[in-house]
């Protein structure tokens, strides 16, 4: 497993649990209680190449990019 997804795993393994909520607090400056009532799924492990390209159309659509841009080639594995 690439070093990156190291902090993905960390995340889903401790979400929800003090070390998750002292981290993300200490970012944040909330507090914990709200923050273990927050509703989220588990982090992606994967890139989706096909996602990020959407996001680029969408941009292009409303001129915000003005090139489409394949993200595939930039995606190390």
């Amino acid at each position: 497993m690439p070093e990156a997804s190291n902090g993905v795993q960390w995340v889903n393994d401790n979400f929800g649990k003090l070390p998750y909520l002292k981290l993300v607090a200490s970012f944040t400056k909330m507090d914990r209680a709200p923050l273990a009532q927050l509703a989220t799924g588990p982090q992606v492990m994967e890139i989706d190449a096909g996602a990020i390209n959407g996001i680029g159309d969408v941009m292009r659509e409303f001129d915000l990019l003005k090139t489409r841009i394949d993200v595939s080639s930039k995606i190390f594995k």
